[in-house]
């Protein structure tokens, strides 16, 4: 790897100031400052090339090394995540290091695995600490390794990281997640941030607004593992994703970074951030624009409930299909749009993030049941203010002010089913429409569903440094959180066969009112305080001990904990971790009007505690780390008819394996690196219940696979071109018990990206990159009940249809092969 070497000569030293080198020695000293500040650096080590001597830096930045005159050059070498700008000569023996951030892609690919682990990261602890002493299982996904993968939305990361199992529905719910063998009806079991602010949807915290968010200003990923509530408070629950971005330039200027990607079709991205920076005075823009079409990657014939030919069927949807205007098909559109706008000066910053979600409803839903291009759109506006404060050395304070909003407004839902009259009465719609008793008919139907949240943030976080040793991290926030109740407004039930005009008053469901939506609301207060103490004993040696207190006004208080013990030895590093954490339920379980979901108001938060074995091995260019962890869940929320209730519980053991490993100059190619992560679930377990919600025994989990293979393989080739290439085995995975397919089958799929850099100018680049490479026909299994069946559809010969059985698709076919092309602008 590259080292960050400052080589000069002595040897004029040596014989201009004695004749005798062989016999004495030369003092060589100065400091160690940071570029942006002119700060000293403590701790930064300083040691002498081709040797282990050294020495460290004093609180003043000050170093003094003692050297032979059979020396011949100095190496700086650092631990404080920072490279060198340049080395001041002041005099024949005295140098002042310059360092300064590694604020951009390529300086953190230049690094060796051993120097990453030096890097600076904040999301573990909600404080700078070293990557090598974060207090969890961490990964870092740098702004490099998104280009070279080819990443376009955020969430591609989930794709390719050990113990994240996904089934992506490509509609309304976006995606799942079941981290670490977590699988929830609704919401995410971890928080999503984007430098520390929440990207979770108030009301339903799902993942809706993440692929609208921009790409070309982030700057590193970080993904924490494990409880974190001790830390944030509620639904750190498995984990926690923060999105770093770029944010301050070394010197005064501006910077553009543009990504333009297109399949040569209807599918369009782009995305852009401009980074200016005057003196204290720093501005950051950044945005995106999406538009394809689902119907465009994805052969819906693959799957019985996602075939087009159900959408188009006279029988199933009446006079819908023949309207041009409403182009009924298997088409689900995607506009997303995506703002984010940052006014720096000096430590103190003023921000505004605009994300607007417009999709079909995907293929979560039967075709003969949900028309899938009906739009659904959602709205999310971010408005906030941050100060920090370095009081002294010693203490610092970082205050946060967020107002939020999210609304999704009006959103279409067309629905037809089955509906049978058991009675010994007609069932009278219209003067057209009656089902006769013990008859079966189709009703077709429309609504309207909307929901306005919002929330009022005000935080304070201080770090305390009382020793070289020992650390201390405390803070509190205080929020405010409103909510509507999910209205939902029905237009009258109809016979397909009676329904000519789509538009008749009657059919169309009469839209909210937005006055009721903010008026109708409910309110949650939420105070929440937090301390973690960092000790570290006998030099190779951290305890890090948390806890944190929550208090909310729905569902009461929460306390939870977390102890870790780390160990260095040398190249070794392990790792004991203990951890709490609470998951809250969501406004739509308390909320929701909705029954089919279940909802109630005396629902308290999920609880689990994780225990988790860790143990790294590193060298220069080769790292392995093993994590065994155990979790119990408990109070994990369940529907059940027309109510939710905290029964459920859940166990899940399991093994997550990671493997780096870089070679440089190997024939033509300049440089190689190879990753790897294996997840292993070697136990899965939860309690099962009757509809009466009474404990029948227990069962799996359902829909995560045993046995996971994530890998990636960089091919440097010179400066200007390179392939990357990544892949990825699932293994089979049995169903939840409402699925009445049994087994979605396992996988192999692989990427191609293909780099090229300075094409033509300096900073303009090319990537091409094929997905699906093999062309693989595979699934995900679906979301929440996935209990719409396998079974091939009809109409019997009494006229009576034959199709789903539930309301959610119990596989989802996943996208055939097809490429994206890419010019990325970098100026």
């Amino acid at each position: 790897m590259k080292k960050y070497l400052f080589y000069f000569l002595i040897a004029f030293v040596f014989f201009s100031s004695n004749t005798n080198a062989q016999e004495k020695k030369l003092k060589i000293s100065g400091k160690v400052l940071k570029a942006e500040t002119n700060e000293p650096i403590e701790n930064v080590k300083v040691k002498l090339k081709g040797t282990d001597f050294g020495t460290v830096t004093n609180q003043n930045g000050e170093y003094f090394l003692f050297i032979s005159d059979s020396m011949q050059s100095i190496e700086f070498d650092n631990f404080n995540g920072l490279k060198i700008k340049t080395v001041q000569m002041i005099s024949n023996s005295e140098f002042n290091i310059i360092l300064r951030d590694y604020d951009n892609e390529d300086d953190l690919f230049e690094l060796s695995l051993e120097e990453l682990m030096q890097i600076n990261v904040v999301s573990a602890s909600n404080t700078t600490e070293k990557l090598s002493e974060v207090p969890a299982t961490m990964i870092v996904i740098t702004a490099e390794d998104i280009l070279q993968r080819g990443y376009l939305h955020l969430d591609e990361i989930f794709n390719d990281l050990p113990g994240m199992q996904v089934s992506i529905s490509h509609g309304s719910s976006n995606f799942a997640n079941y981290w670490r063998g977590y699988r929830s009806s609704y919401s995410l079991p971890f928080l999503f941030m984007v430098d520390g602010l929440l990207v979770n949807d108030i009301y339903y915290n799902n993942s809706m607004f993440i692929n609208s968010m921009p790409i070309s200003n982030v700057k590193s990923i970080e993904v924490v593992y494990g409880p974190v509530s001790s830390i944030y408070g509620a639904n750190a629950f498995m984990g926690v994703v923060n999105v770093i971005t770029k944010k301050n330039l070394e010197e005064n200027g501006v910077s553009v970074t543009a990504n333009v990607t297109n399949n040569l079709g209807n599918s369009f991205i782009s995305d852009f951030h401009t980074l200016i920076k005057k003196d204290k005075f720093r501005l950051s823009i950044s945005g995106k624009i999406q538009s394809y079409n689902l119907s465009d990657f994805i052969d819906t014939d693959n799957y019985e409930y996602t075939k087009e030919k159900h959408l188009l069927d006279r029988n199933l949807w009446g006079g819908i299909v023949d309207m041009a205007e409403y182009d009924y098909n298997a088409d689900s559109p995607i506009q997303n749009k995506g703002f984010s706008s940052s006014l720096f000066y000096g430590d103190t910053e003023l921000g505004v993030k605009f994300n607007k979600v417009e999709k079909g409803w995907g293929y979560e839903y039967p075709t003969d049941k949900t028309q899938c291009n009906s739009v659904y759109i959602s709205d999310d506006l971010n408005i906030y203010f941050k100060y920090n404060q370095k009081f002294n050395d010693f203490f610092s304070g970082r205050f946060k002010m967020v107002y939020r909003k999210n609304l999704n407004y009006n959103n279409d839902f067309l629905e037809t089913y089955n509906i049978i009259n058991d009675t010994d009465n007609d069932m009278i719609f219209s003067e057209r429409d009656t089902i006769f008793a013990g008859d079966t008919a189709r009703l077709i139907k429309h609504s309207t569903w909307s929901d306005y949240s919002i929330s009022y943030l005000t935080q304070e976080d201080f770090d305390i440094k009382l020793s070289d040793n020992l650390q201390v991290n405390t803070g509190f926030k205080y929020e405010i959180k409103k909510f509507s109740n999910q209205l939902a407004n029905y237009g009258s039930q109809f016979f397909p066969s009676s329904l000519i005009d789509p538009k008749d008053p009657n059919f169309i469901a009469e839209p909210s009112n937005m006055y009721d939506l903010i008026n109708y609301t409910y309110t949650q207060k939420e105070f929440g305080g937090y301390a973690q103490v960092k000790f570290k004993f006998l030099e190779h040696h951290i305890l890090n001990l948390g806890t944190r207190l929550d208090d909310n006004s729905a569902y009461g208080t929460n306390q939870t904990f977390r102890g870790v013990y780390i160990a260095n030895f040398n190249k070794i590093t392990g790792k004991i971790l203990y951890g709490q954490a609470f998951r809250t339920p969501t406004p739509r379980n308390l909320y929701g009007s909705w029954y089919g979901q279940g909802s109630s108001l005396h629902l308290k938060p999920e609880e689990s505690e994780t225990l988790e074995f860790s143990f790294n091995y590193l060298n220069n260019n080769f790292s392995t780390t093993l994590s065994a962890y155990t979790i119990k869940n408990k109070n994990t929320i369940l529907n059940f008819v027309n109510r939710a209730e905290n029964a459920g519980e859940q166990k899940i053991t399991g093994l997550d394996i990671h493997l780096q490993k870089e070679f440089e100059e190997i024939m033509i190619l300049k440089k190689i690196k190879m990753w790897a992560y294996y997840s292993i679930i070697l136990n899965e377990e939860k309690k099962i219940f009757d509809d009466n919600a009474n404990e029948i025994g227990t069962d799996i989990i359902g829909d995560l696979s045993h046995n996971n293979l994530y890998f990636g393989l960089s091919n440097i080739i010179n400066e200007h071109f390179s392939a990357h290439i990544i892949g990825k085995y699932i293994g089979k995975r049995k169903t939840v018990a409402t699925n009445p397919i049994d087994e979605i089958d396992a996988y192999f799929n692989t990427d191609i990206n293909f780099l090229v850099r300075d094409v033509l100018v300096e900073g303009l680049y090319l990537g091409f990159k094929i997905y699906n490479v093999l062309d693989t026909k595979y699934f995900h299994p679906g979301i929440k009940t996935a209990d719409a069946g396998n079974e091939r559809a009809y109409w019997s010969e009494n006229g009576v249809w034959h199709g789903s059985k539930g309301w959610y698709n119990s596989k989802i076919p996943q996208p055939h092969r097809y490429f994206m092309i890419s010019l990325i602008f970098k100026l």
